[in-house]
């Protein structure tokens, strides 16, 4: 199973929970994670290695050019590290034939079996709604913002 992640130095422990999360909830799986960033430190690098180590896994780390996004709005709550997800076709091995992309602020509660062979050969991508869908649909003004039906669902990567 190959895994992607985006983050940056502000998000390595977040990503250390996801990372801690998926290795307790699917012991039986083999799988890979992806790092993509700009650039974390070493010492950053190294807590991750040090996570993943004691689950007998594998990580990876790739370098964006953070140029690419250069033009890029970015915010407190969207930094370059949330673009990297855009350009990773381009950044990941061919080899790798498929991928789950996770947020770092994710915590995987069940085994990602059922999701990884759920078939979607014939789609671009798998995505599952928001869990805050809810929270959009009753009462916000976001879906309005958003430009999207509050009989909907809302789907944030």
């Amino acid at each position: 199973m190959d895994i992607v992640c985006c983050t940056d130095n502000n998000y390595v422990i977040p990503c250390g929970v996801l990372i801690t999360s998926i290795c307790v909830n699917n012991p039986k799986e083999d799988f890979t994670v992806h790092i993509l960033t700009e650039g974390i430190s070493t010492e950053n690098q190294e807590v991750l290695k040090k996570v993943i180590a004691k689950y007998d896994q594998q990580i990876q780390f790739y370098t964006v050019d953070k140029k690419v996004f250069a033009n890029c709005p970015i915010s407190r709550h969207i930094t370059l590290a949330t673009y990297f997800r855009l350009i990773m076709t381009d950044i990941l091995p061919q080899s790798v034939e498929k991928v789950l992309y996770l947020d770092c602020d994710v915590v995987v509660r069940h085994s990602l079996r059922p999701l990884w062979d759920t078939d979607i050969k014939s789609y671009a991508a798998g995505v599952i709604p928001d869990m805050s869908t809810y929270v959009f649909t009753t009462g916000s003004n976001i879906p309005h913002l958003l430009a999207i039906s509050t009989l909907g669902y809302y789907w944030s990567t």
